[in-house]
């Protein structure tokens, strides 16, 4: 039995030197050029062709680190690798921790040292896998073998990506300080240093706090590793970044889809925002081209007496799986980000009225029952008077004609009844998350401000027979080598 046991392990041994052999041999160290070149991520209509835009305009250039000041460089050692130049460019031990939450939590975790930073950088998307992980580290053990401290470090400096769109430390100097890298101040690289591991969350334009403690960290270190002395650190103050510039690719309506679909898909877990903007993927909307064009032409259609204050949102969507077909959310994305479909928020009005309707028939009230139709009637706990439409009197009516008609007051009447409270939560049974007044009797007029793609939410369960669908505008993510990334929640829910 040892003698089985032994020779089962010096069989794995071998197999294992033998992979090692094969993947050493097989693996390249690319130019800076070659690393530097990230796919774009895709946006397509749900056709799957036909691209609707795309993340990140891969803004970079690579130039020479002869010129630029030290601390650049020693501000990006001390931010991510303190030991790097003594480390061999190679971290087992972070590559075992990285390896293991890759596999085990689906995340995608690089090495610890710049080396296999930069390696990592090469096998995006990869890293899950036992080949893809052998590659990086084999990758990095050439770099380490093959190329100094400061040339790593240029190469790294130059393919990174910082945020903003920008790849290397020139782009990212332009986009946060609209000069050179070459210039930067020490303050400036060690903002720019203290954000690398997540650039796009830690921008100082949406997170200021993180940034600044990040930056803090960054003059800490240095100052303890004998980089730059302590009046130095005491001179170096926060910097003033300059304002985000808007892509063009989000120019026109379809910013606001692009937008859409990024916050869907962070909002997911599934994706960072660094994922989506140097990852190369195909992601497949649910939205129909022409359905689409159309609500788009009808929406920017304005009549000659409409005030530019009264905006207009709107969407379509299909209640049986949830999947937005199209929506209104605006003309230009670059002019005005606020998404008219689904940040902008109206009142309601009547279209809360199906929801006491429906607590009405879960309380057994018959819909022929007659109600009191007429306006000027008064209600408990409300001061003033309520009305119908025009002071519409319609007499005694069943919950038919009630509702064919939006008749306030017997609504009014039913609410009295069901209690604000249950009207309320009947709405957020059905699936929308905005705030509603549950101790007023006036939230079934819709006086509680909903976005209209909440609002669809809400109203598109009772159209799919009390089966709530979570709506969504993302139907697939695809990887580059066309390999299922992500698909759209697909169960619905019945909740009525």
């Amino acid at each position: 039995m040892l003698g089985i046991f032994f020779s089962l392990i010096g069989l794995g041994l071998l197999a294992g030197i033998a992979v090692f052999a094969y993947l050493y041999t097989t693996t390249e160290v690319p130019q800076p050029e070659k690393f530097a070149l990230a796919e774009k991520t895709t946006v397509y209509y749900a056709d799957g062709t036909t691209a609707i835009g795309s993340y990140a305009e891969q803004n970079r250039s690579i130039i020479s680190c002869e010129g630029l000041p030290d601390y650049i460089g020693n501000a990006i050692v001390a931010s991510e690798n303190r030991t790097f130049y003594t480390d061999k460019g190679l971290d087992l031990k972070g590559i075992a921790r990285a390896f293991i939450n890759n596999v085990t939590k689906g995340t995608r975790q690089g090495g610890s040292t710049i080396t296999q930073q930069y390696a990592e950088r090469y096998y995006m998307g990869e890293t899950t896998s036992y080949v893809g992980k052998a590659r990086e580290a084999i990758m990095a053990i050439k770099i380490a073998q093959t190329e100094s401290k400061d040339e790593v470090l240029c190469n790294y400096m130059n393919t990174i990506y910082l945020g903003r769109n920008s790849y290397g430390i020139q782009a990212a100097a332009k986009a946060y300080f609209n000069k050179d890298a070459k210039d930067l101040t020490l303050s400036e690289a060690a903002m720019i240093a203290g954000i690398i591991p997540s650039p796009s969350t830690w921008d100082p334009a949406d997170n200021a706090d993180m940034a600044k403690s990040r930056f803090k960290r960054v003059l800490n270190i240095m100052q303890e590793d004998g980089y730059i002395t302590a009046k130095q650190h005491t001179d170096a103050k926060f910097p003033q970044t300059a304002a985000v510039a808007q892509q063009n690719e989000y120019a026109g309506p379809n910013g606001y889809l692009l937008d859409m679909v990024r916050r869907e898909l962070v909002q997911s877990k599934a994706f960072t925002k660094e994922d989506l903007d140097t990852g190369g993927y195909k992601i497949i909307t649910t939205i129909d081209k022409s359905k689409q064009d159309l609500m788009q032409s009808i929406g920017d259609t304005r009549l000659d007496d409409m005030p530019e204050s009264l905006q207009i949102g709107g969407i379509a969507l299909d209640p049986k799986t949830g999947e937005v077909l199209s929506v209104y959310a605006g003309s230009d994305y670059l002019s005005k980000q606020l998404n008219n479909a689904d940040q902008a928020v109206f009142e309601p009005g009547s279209t809360m009225k199906p929801f006491a309707l429906l607590g009405a028939a879960q309380s057994g009230v018959s819909f022929d029952t007659l109600f009191n139709g007429n306006s000027h009637q008064h209600f408990t706990g409300l001061d003033q008077e309520v009305n119908n439409a025009l002071e519409n009197n319609w007499g005694n009516i069943n919950l038919y004609q009630a509702t064919a008609n939006s008749v306030n007051t017997v609504f009014m009447n039913v609410n009295e009844h069901l209690t604000p409270k249950r009207t309320a939560a009947i709405a957020h049974e059905a699936g929308i998350q905005g705030d509603i007044d549950e101790n007023s009797m006036y939230n079934v007029l819709g006086i509680n401000a909903l976005t209209v793609w909440d609002l669809a939410q809400g109203h598109s369960t009772i159209a799919n027979n009390g089966v709530k669908s979570t709506l969504h505008m993302v139907s697939k993510v695809l990887d580059s080598n066309n390999k299922d990334m992500y698909n759209a929640p697909s169960k619905g829910t019945k909740v009525f």
